[in-house]
């Protein structure tokens, strides 16, 4: 039940790390920094809640270019998913 299984991951060991594109939001890059991670992504457009954000351990952003906000939400997963596997 949401977001009750948000602790199940944390007493497992994971970091719960929340995709925004807030620009004072850490970026991926230094954001993956934990041993097991659990990513939240929102669709396109909305995002997620704010319920979701503050849920959330940390939020992350990917870097765009400027007049880019949002990216189709299985872009972000594959560009979160290679950071992860990058920074490892």
């Amino acid at each position: 039940e949401w977001p009750g299984g948000l602790d199940t991951l944390r007493r497992s060991g994971f970091q719960v790390i929340a995709l925004s594109p807030d620009p004072g939001a850490a970026t991926l890059a230094t954001a993956l920094t934990g041993r097991r991670v659990a990513l939240l992504l929102g669709a396109e457009g909305p995002g997620l809640t704010e319920e979701a954000m503050a849920a959330a351990d940390l939020r992350a952003r990917i870097p765009m270019s400027a007049g880019t906000d949002s990216l189709n939400v299985a872009t972000a997963a594959a560009m979160a998913f290679y950071e992860r596997v990058r920074a490892s």
